[in-house]
């Protein structure tokens, strides 16, 4: 087994003679008559165990489980449900999608079973038309299916006709990309052995929104109406007690996977789930904050930050991220005081050292600004923003040489906004170097055509050149974008002057 630890359970009367121990290189292990009430440690080539006696174990009665029948062994329950990520998804009939929509969130109150399938699976088609069969039967056990089609946008045709074809009594809807990558990575991390989302995969909610049954593959509709019923209130097919240790997951975990894909909504819930269930560490509520300041939620963010920063006062990302709420709540000394303390203890820490840099650039410090991004240039050399930064302040200073090679080396690690082009196209001209400056206002549109600033620069550029028929093209392109510009204006009354 994965585990380090293994916990074995015994009937009443039963005892341990001895254990037999299979390493994972051949060798096997024998030990005659282990100690009760010990713990054993055993170390792989190591021979003989170290004994160690055991604290008083806890332990904590299970719910009585409801009668199961002999399709319990379908599928996988657990113990700690799991919020299901929320969504809000377009229903699909026969004639294509629907206005209205389905929020997950809104059909509590009622088990629910959430079936992933595709049009390109045999056996999602075989699952679909056995639930369609017994939709009554599931209508009159009070439970709710939502089947959700994983097709891609363009495959809307099929999945429509599919529902047509089996006249489906049941909301089928039509999956985003975020809604398809969130079950995926729950799919991921909901078991030790991590297995990419099999279709068909259904998911059984309780009443609360909450996943306490697993199925992979296709599964009868029977087992999945047993299911539901025997499952209320408890994800449990048997009744026991827990010794030592009880069920514990991870939420935490989970909510970072969801966050390092920018799924926020899901993270969230994962990060309330670990708060609900007693997990309250200072990394866990600044992690939280930073969702929460990412969806505006900028008051509770803070309240968290606090209690984050007062159990850990010098951790730097919950100082960087109160900061930066100080800095757009218009309060620059008291942010500096956070991020001071951020570099106290973590004096490398690129977010703390472009924060501070950017708010002294804002204050007119100049010099102290370029000493502290060049430290975070060093500090995290990869990163393209600390090198657009020093840029920015060295031109600011009018180092416009310095300030293009900062930019350029940002462009090198993978800056490719419109600004950052915009940025090097004045730089260049500053420096009589038309050539490029041409190439950097051209990569500017190229990076963001929806840009106005990027047209606008490109007209100034052939104003300035004499080129009045390519500068016409860029004002009337600007003009598009933003009718009644007054630069553009002004740029397009400057070249009929001319004319």
């Amino acid at each position: 087994q994965r585990s380090r630890i293994a916990e074995f359970g015994l009937l009443e009367g039963e005892e341990v003679r001895g254990l037999r121990i299979r390493w994972p290189l051949g060798e096997v292990q024998e030990i005659e008559s282990p100690l009760p009430g010990f713990d054993l440690t055993v170390a792989e080539g190591q021979g003989a165990a170290r004994a160690a006696r055991r604290t008083a174990p806890t332990q904590e009665a299970s719910e009585p489980a409801g009668a199961v029948s002999d399709g319990a062994g379908v599928g996988t329950w657990l113990e700690v449900p799991v919020p299901a990520p929320d969504f809000r998804l377009p229903q699909v009939t026969r004639d294509g999608l629907r206005d209205a929509q389905i929020q997950l969130s809104e059909r509590r109150g009622e088990p629910l079973l959430l079936n992933f399938w595709a049009t390109w699976c045999p056996p999602c088609r075989s699952e679909l038309a056995d639930f369609n069969r017994r939709a009554e039967e599931f209508s009159r056990a009070g439970i709710e299916i939502l089947a959700v089609s994983l097709d891609e946008e363009p495959a809307l045709p099929a999945v429509a006709a599919l529902v047509g074809e089996l006249e489906l009594g049941f909301p089928v809807l039509l999956a985003d990309k975020q809604t398809a990558e969130a079950y995926s990575v729950l799919n991921d991390h909901l078991f030790d052995r991590r297995r990419d989302l099999a279709i068909p995969t259904t998911f059984l909610l309780d009443g609360q929104g909450r996943i306490v049954k697993v199925y992979r593959g296709e599964t009868d509709a029977a087992v999945l109406l047993r299911d539901a019923v025997a499952g209320r209130g408890n994800a449990l097919p048997f009744d026991g007690t827990w010794v030592l240790s009880q069920p514990r997951r991870r939420f935490e975990d989970m909510a970072a996977a969801f966050a390092e894909r920018g799924l926020r909504p899901p993270a969230r819930q994962m990060f309330e789930a670990a708060l609900a269930g007693g997990t309250r560490t200072p990394a866990l509520l600044n992690n939280l904050a930073g969702v929460l300041i990412a969806e505006g939620d900028e008051r509770r963010a803070e309240e968290l930050l606090v209690e984050s920063l007062a159990a850990d006062p010098g951790a730097a990302d919950a100082n960087v991220n109160l900061a930066s709420l100080l800095i757009a709540r218009g309060q620059p000394d008291q942010a500096e005081t956070r991020l001071r303390r951020a570099l106290q203890s973590h004096p490398d820490d690129s977010q703390a050292l472009s924060l501070l840099g950017s708010l002294w650039f804002s204050g007119g410090r100049l010099i102290d600004a370029q000493d502290v991004f060049q430290r975070a240039a060093r500090a995290d050399p990869e990163d393209p923003r600390m090198r657009e930064n020093l840029g920015a302040v060295l031109a600011s200073r009018n180092r416009f040489a310095e300030a293009a090679r900062e930019y350029e080396a940002a462009r090198r690690l993978g800056a490719d906004s419109a600004g950052i082009h915009i940025n090097l196209g004045v730089l260049y001209m500053q420096l009589g170097q038309p050539g490029e400056a041409l190439q950097s206002f051209k990569a500017a549109v190229r990076a963001d055509p929806q840009a106005l600033d990027a047209h606008l620069n490109l007209a100034r550029y052939f104003v300035h050149t004499g080129d009045t028929g390519r500068a016409s093209q860029s004002i009337e392109r600007a003009m598009e974008l933003a009718p009644g510009n007054a630069e553009a204006l002004a740029l397009k009354a400057q070249i009929l002057a001319t004319e």
